[in-house]
């Protein structure tokens, strides 16, 4: 080879070297910059929402950079996508980005209000999931932190805290804890006849310069009859004590006039002569050590509610109405786990932000001295003024369709527009109401435990009949 023509061949070489050391270190964007992207939508279990709600399809960077891709509505009967007025949308579940997904970080799905009073931000986000290439990992939208809620769990009781009494009116209440029947003992050489107590009173060694052997610290006495006390306490602290007698024998307060006063409501610590043996029984409401996993949710706009919806309140006509239902497969899984949704009417329990707590109102209760769990006991002032029928939610005739309705935990959005009256159909637990009543007296059984397990339904598997609802999403960069 001539050494003109072995020159030339280094020349082309080289050049070929170049141009593949060029496009080799060059990003895939500088050859071809996305300018749009298009999601599609597949929803599973998504529910219909009411007439004055719609969703929104966000895709966000941070708390600054939201950018809006449109409303819509979900027709979960038809499988539907719908503009605001219920007209079928002519992109169905097409929404389009003008610019690379890519650059942002997250894409939510949010609940809103129609007409939306503030169009520029989020409403409660319902679903979400992280941008990236769908190559690497699918995009699926699901409700926030639901893999950690899956292992929450959840007890119900039916007893009623809230009259002081642990004997009556069970099956009037509806508490989201395990009750259990304690019992102890007290001395007694007064004579004293009967003692109602809500939780064990400590005792301590007497105080030598007093009458009496043992010291019982109380806040309030108040004088109630012949040859009765009642110790009502608070869940794990004192709350009062109700002593009859018809003397005090030692005291480090003032009691005036000294025999039976009417009421004290200064603190003070009363001693009395004991001796003898009187059995106590008290009523405890208690939860797990750890606590049932509950997620709180209410700073991102969502709060859990409990319901009862029952066959008694919808005979009786003091319940606010139907149950709206959740998304789920089809009727064999919705008549399975919720009985009695058909026929029975909805009592809301209340609300709360996580179930170590007090749940935001009690309007059925005759009370204020509650446990420290969401609960209600349905008392009075049930809706439409009428009282439910003698022996509460389970009547100790069966009932020919086997059930008297479900306890149900829902979660539901801050901006939800039929608070108190319906359900969120985003079905958090449920559980039948028992359907023998022997099995909701535990005060004729103090080692017996009285708790019904509700089964949750968070989760969001492919596939599934039952379970919180997901969105499957198609990312199409261009």
């Amino acid at each position: 080879m001539s050494i003109r023509h072995k020159r030339m061949l280094g020349i082309l070489l080289g050049a070929v070297m170049v141009s593949l050391w060029w496009g080799c270190s060059q990003p895939d964007d500088i050859l071809s910059e996305i300018g749009s992207s298009t999601f599609y939508l597949n929803p599973e279990r998504l529910p219909s929402l009411p007439s004055d709600m719609s969703y929104e399809l966000w895709v966000t960077d941070n708390d600054a950079d939201t950018i809006s891709l449109g409303k819509f509505k979900w027709d979960n009967l038809t499988k539907h996508f719908t503009d605001l007025d219920g007209n079928l949308r002519t992109d169905s579940g097409q929404f389009n980005l003008s610019t690379d997904a890519l650059k942002y970080k997250s894409i939510l799905l949010s609940v809103e209000v129609h007409p939306d009073v503030d169009p520029t931000h989020a409403g409660p986000v319902m679903l979400v999931d992280s941008l990236n290439d769908p190559d690497d990992n699918p995009i699926t939208l699901r409700f926030p932190l639901s893999d950690s809620l899956w292992n929450a769990v959840s007890y119900f009781n039916m007893e009623t805290p809230t009259d002081s009494n642990i004997y009556d009116n069970e099956g009037y209440g509806v508490w989201f804890s395990a009750f259990q029947v304690q019992v102890d003992t007290v001395t007694d050489t007064l004579s004293l006849d009967s003692f109602e107590i809500d939780t064990v009173l400590t005792t301590q060694p007497a105080d030598p310069s007093k009458k009496g052997q043992d010291t019982f610290f109380v806040e309030n006495i108040i004088n109630i009859g012949v040859d009765t006390i009642t110790r009502i306490l608070g869940f794990d602290t004192i709350q009062q004590i109700i002593p009859v007698y018809d003397r005090v024998i030692g005291h480090d307060g003032v009691i005036s006039p000294p025999a039976k006063p009417t009421r004290i409501t200064t603190e003070l610590t009363l001693y009395f002569t004991v001796g003898g043996s009187i059995v106590i029984e008290y009523g405890q409401y208690f939860r797990l050590a750890g606590g049932y996993g509950f997620i709180d949710y209410s700073e991102q706009g969502w709060m859990y509610r409990g319901w009862v919806v029952s066959t008694v309140a919808a005979d009786a006509g003091c319940g606010t109405g139907p149950m709206t239902l959740p998304a789920w497969g089809d009727d064999d899984p919705i008549n399975r786990y919720i009985p009695g949704h058909s026929t029975g009417s909805l009592l809301s329990i209340g609300r709360f932000s996580i179930d170590s707590v007090k749940d935001i109102d009690n309007p059925y209760s005759i009370g204020p001295r509650r446990p420290d769990i969401p609960g209600e006991d349905f008392l009075q002032n049930l809706p439409n003024g009428i009282p439910l029928p003698a022996e509460g939610l389970v009547p100790s005739v069966m009932n020919p369709a086997g059930t008297f309705g479900s306890v149900i935990i829902t979660l539901e959005p801050s901006n939800f527009t039929k608070q108190g009256v319906t359900n969120f159909p985003l079905i958090f637990m449920t559980r039948e109401l028992p359907s023998l009543r022997d099995s909701i007296t535990a005060d004729t059984l103090p080692d017996i435990v009285e708790e019904f397990v509700l089964y949750n339904k968070s989760g969001a598997v492919h596939g599934d009949l039952v379970g919180f609802p997901r969105v499957n999403v198609t990312l199409v960069r261009k």
